[in-house]
């Protein structure tokens, strides 16, 4: 056991406060900030650490919003960082509301540093790349002149993201919250500073040279909290390795009581507990788990590492102190599934090319492979007709037999898919037995757990992935997956659809439990392209499940209460009202046009072709559509520039029903940098071109993999006859274009509250008043809105009648329930 520096924690907070996740309400303290005035208050001081040109902080419509132009390296940071000075251990929380564009790295986030010098050590929670790529990620120096590292990153995220660090002594952890909630552990670093350290919110424009100066990194956040802590805890750190002696970075840690619950805990990026389905640990991360706040006494210390088998520890805790365990892991069996290696009585791997990226038929278990499917090695590159075309996407799927003597030792317990990187492009859906258990849209490694109650043990079991390919390698072209043992917990699992019962895909379906066997958790997953999710992995407990807000839904989504046994699957299915929207793809009639001008030439760059009535001369057919969205099949050299543009006549009835509304172009995303143009009026561009840095042929910003969302004013719609969407873009390297998403186009109204059955006159119950008012519209007496109409129809059949005032009136008086 060994003394670390400098404690100031309160024993208030000690009990599962500081867990893999964190969730508890602050009280206001001195620092906090919601920037709701016009200046920036006092407390606060402006740094603008080593600028390309001055910067700026200023408070605006509740928001911090810094501006910076970067010229830093790893060395000397470049920052604008509004800071106060804290001494002590604490826990500083910050919301994200915007992040910069000048490039892919650009970010905004909450920075300690022990001073303003471009090379001072510091510690940096951030989210970069809006939206997909980076997500949010941590990053350190250790020492004063050294260069800054990673610690580690956690991929995909919707603004706003919450983060918060979590000082104790030397150790900073790192945590990311999807609703302000529940935080989840991204990651630890062990960085030594003198107090008082400076805390508070950051913007790093990150490269950004352009002609005559810089480009402006602008970022934006809020709710800025601080909770100072009182004396009295200790914290655990452990060491996990192999035999071998070599560490393994990432395990979760849970810290139990006598009565075998969870009092504190991190659940590391290796746990398979993380919300993410995609995470990295880097260099920095602590080679301990270590676990902050933990009350003095005797515990029982129990390590998650999926795919190994790890003893129960006991440690004792002592205030002021860390107590330090290193622990082996004894890996459990596992089995490749490479063509030549796979377990007996499997059939191997099968692909089926050119599919629909809306199609998610494949994945169910009893799917029938005709002579479209294709006997395939794994792993193997794919590409160039083997048998997967270039710009375009593909299903697998394998037929696996577990080792026999698996159900015996294991099959209380789930399994573990680990998925390798997958060529040049993503995988969209991992399924097992019809049940998605992953997916990324990059090409990253994926831990997938599979439910117990979802394997087969003795039989067949069907692993169905969708990928896609763009003009480099496809498939799983230098690794197999591999299937291992997992830990005994439950899954939520449903199906998101909409009020006429089509699948809604993309959906993010959160789940959070703040008091689960192991301590507060929270994950998360994007429904699949039938419309299911699977929320695998989650300890016992009682958790909030909700499908996050989108600017396509017509209601607020509506959180429920789900209960997770050990062993089983609980079943919550969403219906989620839509807003109209038009899908522009090729499928549906709309057939965009494109041109090419190839590499920079500045009087072809100069070229405008954003106006409605431009001639189109060169512009030819591009079937942008759900079975490809790639430039490349356009054209497919690198470093190119052009323009696409789409006529687009709105459907007749929408100038009734929406005439008074703006529009959004919205969804796709465009690899690296577009403009885009309605009716020859710009609505939005991300990304900066490549002539700006003064650079010709070198490096750009771009965001690739971000979904764009641009709104329309009412006064630039044609209502009656044709609109023409413009875009100017541009393509780097690699994948190119809408290579994830395509364009849609929806009216932009305001989401109606979430609907409770029963609740028509929306008071938060159901009573007497709510059946009268059932009754007027039942009989025609008032007309109801859509709000009162979705909740007063209880049978779902699309009216209000009798029958419903009847359910209605038997709940309000407590003879039914719903």
């Amino acid at each position: 056991m060994k003394r670390f520096a400098r404690f100031a924690i309160s024993s208030a907070l000690c009990v599962a406060l500081f867990a893999g996740l964190v969730a508890f309400a602050f009280a206001q303290t001195q620092y906090d900030d919601d920037f709701k005035g016009t200046t920036l208050d006092k407390k606060w001081t402006f740094y603008d650490i080593n600028p390309g040109q001055p910067g700026s902080a200023v408070v605006k419509d509740g928001a911090l919003v810094m501006t910076n132009y970067g010229a830093g390296d790893d060395n000397n940071d470049c920052a604008v960082f509004v800071s106060q000075r804290i001494s002590g251990d604490f826990i500083a929380t910050l919301k994200i509301l915007s992040v910069p564009e000048t490039s892919d790295d650009a970010s905004t986030g909450l920075m300690v540093r022990e001073s303003e010098d471009p090379g001072s050590p510091m510690v940096y929670l951030f989210a970069d790349m809006i939206d997909w790529r980076e997500g949010v990620k941590m990053r350190a120096r250790t020492e004063a002149g050294g260069k800054r590292s990673d610690v580690a990153k956690v991929r995909y995220f919707q603004l706003p993201v919450w983060v918060r660090i979590v000082r104790h002594g030397d150790a900073f952890l790192g945590y990311r919250s999807d609703d302000g909630k529940v935080f989840t552990f991204v990651g630890s670093v062990q960085v030594p500073m003198a107090d008082p350290v400076l805390v508070g919110p950051s913007v790093w424009a990150w490269r950004s040279p352009a002609n005559n100066g810089f480009l402006a990194g602008v970022g934006s956040a809020t709710e800025f909290r601080v909770q100072q802590a009182p004396s009295g805890t200790g914290r655990v750190a452990v060491t996990v390795t192999d035999d071998q002696g070599n560490v393994i970075k990432g395990a979760g840690v849970l810290v139990k009581d006598a009565a075998g619950k969870t009092v504190a805990s991190v659940l590391g990026l290796a746990s398979g507990a993380v919300s993410s389905p995609s995470g990295a640990i880097s260099d920095l991360q602590s080679e301990a788990t270590i676990v902050p706040f933990v009350p003095p006494g005797n515990y029982t210390v129990s390590v998650l590492l999926p795919g190994f088998d790890i003893p129960d520890e006991k440690v004792t805790v002592t205030a002021g102190q860390e107590a330090t365990l290193t622990v082996v892991a004894k890996p459990l069996p596992s089995v490749s599934l490479a063509s030549d290696a796979l377990p007996a009585g499997s059939k191997g791997w099968l692909v089926k090319p050119d599919v629909d990226s809306t199609d998610g038929a494949p994945m169910a278990v009893d799917y029938k492979e005709d002579s479209s499917w294709v006997s395939v090695t794994v792993p193997a590159d794919l590409t160039d007709g083997n048998p997967v075309n270039k710009n375009s996407y593909f299903w697998y799927r394998g037929h696996i037999t577990l080792p026999a003597e698996w159900r015996t030792q294991y099959g209380t317990r789930d399994l573990v898919l680990n998925m390798p990187t997958f060529g040049t492009s993503g995988t969209w859906i991992m399924a097992w037995n019809g049940v998605p258990v992953g997916g990324v849209i990059n090409n990253d490694p994926v831990m997938c757990i599979v439910p117990n109650s979802v394997v087969n043990w003795t039989g067949d079991n069907v692993i169905a992935i969708m990928s896609r390919v763009s003009k480099g390698s496809a498939g799983m072209v230098s690794a197999a997956p591999t299937v291992t043992i997992g830990y005994t917990a439950g899954a939520i699992a449903g199906k998101v659809i909409d009020d006429a019962g089509k699948p809604i895909s993309w959906a993010r379906v959160l789940a959070y439990s703040e008091n689960s066997a192991w301590g507060p958790i929270s994950k998360f997953m994007d429904s699949k392209a039938d419309g299911s999710y699977c929320l695998a992995g989650l300890p016992a407990g009682t958790y909030t499940v909700t499908v996050m807000p989108r600017q396509d839904f017509a209601v607020t989504p509506k959180s429920v209460q789900v209960t997770v046994a050990d062993g089983k699957i609980t079943t919550q299915d969403f219906t989620i009202p839509l807003i109209p929207t038009l899908d522009l793809v090729k499928e549906n009639g709309y057939q965009w046009l494109a041109i090419s001008y190839g590499p920079y030439d500045p009087e072809l760059f100069a070229r405008d072709h954003s106006a409605p009535n431009d001639p189109e001369t060169g512009f030819e057919p591009w079937d942008l559509g759900n079975k490809n969205g790639d430039w490349n099949a356009f054209d497919s050299r690198d470093r190119i520039y052009g323009w696409l543009r789409l006529h687009l006549k709105l459907p007749p009835d929408w100038k009734e029903k929406f005439g008074k509304y703006d529009l959004r172009f919205w969804w796709f995303n465009w690899d690296n940098n577009e403009v885009s143009y309605w009716n020859g009026e710009k609505i939005g561009g991300l990304g900066n071109w490549r002539e700006e840095t003064g650079v010709p042929g070198g490096w750009v910003g771009g965001f690739y993999q971000s979904h764009r969302d641009y709104i329309v004013p009412n006064r630039l719609v044609n209502w009656d006859g044709d609109n023409v969407i413009a875009m100017k873009v541009y393509q780097s390297v690699g994948d190119s274009g809408m290579s994830i998403w395509r364009p849609k186009v929806t009216p932009v109204i305001p989401p109606a509250p979430p609907v409770t059955k029963g609740d028509v006159n929306g008071n938060g119950k159901v009573d007497v008043a709510d059946a009268t008012l059932a009754l007027r519209f039942a009989v025609k007496l008032d007309t109801p809105t859509d709000a009162q109409k979705a909740a007063a129809d209880v049978n779902g059949n699309g009216q209000v009648d009798i029958a419903d005032v009847t359910v209605i009136l038997r709940v309000a008086v407590g003879l039914a329930s719903f």
